[in-house]
């Protein structure tokens, strides 16, 4: 039997802070029993995150980055991604990011899915896309504050690996669940 969960009522909303990666608010919302209470929400814009899928002899590879996170204090391997822009899609923002840390083009793009980043506390979502039939233009187009490391693993390393070290951001770890759901056998 399934249960339902009634909606909450929002009330005020109160910016509390603003910063270059996502704005701070208060929101007070109403629980099904009456009880109000301010929350703390995150409003940033929505992310993508791209899965490039390369030739690499006879196997398929991931094109990924190792990149240092503030947050881990330490360097994680992921695939390409960033921040949609705005007057842009998401497919778009993939394909660029892709470029950008990368220096590949990505002639066919396959929309894998899009969740919520973190609900209980983010209000932005992350669009996942698988890359393929890729042109390595040998250029790419870092940020002021992006140092990265290219890196050309092959599935199976990633398929064991992810959850270990340097492969443990969860949001790499979604993005391969949904790979290997929607493509894995069509490639």
């Amino acid at each position: 039997m399934k249960k339902t969960i009634e909606n909450w009522q929002q009330g005020k909303s109160k910016l509390l802070c603003k910063t270059v990666i996502a704005d701070v608010n208060e929101i007070e919302y109403t629980n099904p029993k009456g009880i109000t209470k301010p929350y703390i929400i995150l409003d940033a814009p929505d992310w993508v995150i791209t899965v490039p899928v390369l030739k690499k002899d006879t196997e398929d590879a991931f094109i990924m980055v190792a990149q240092w996170r503030h947050g881990a204090k330490a360097s994680t391997i992921e695939f390409p991604g960033g921040v949609i822009e705005k007057n842009e899609n998401a497919e778009e923002a993939g394909k660029r990011e892709l470029l950008e840390e990368t220096g590949f083009l990505a002639h066919k793009m396959i929309h894998l899915g899009t969740m919520w980043t973190n609900p209980a506390i983010m209000a932005n979502k992350v669009h996942f896309f698988a890359a393929m039939e890729l042109e390595d233009t040998k250029k790419t187009h870092l940020d002021e504050d992006e140092f990265l490391a290219l890196h050309i693993e092959s599935k199976k390393k990633v398929y064991s690996s992810m959850g270990t070290e340097p492969y443990t951001h969860a949001l790499m770890g979604t993005a391969l669940h949904l790979f290997r759901q929607h493509c894995d056998e069509k490639i």
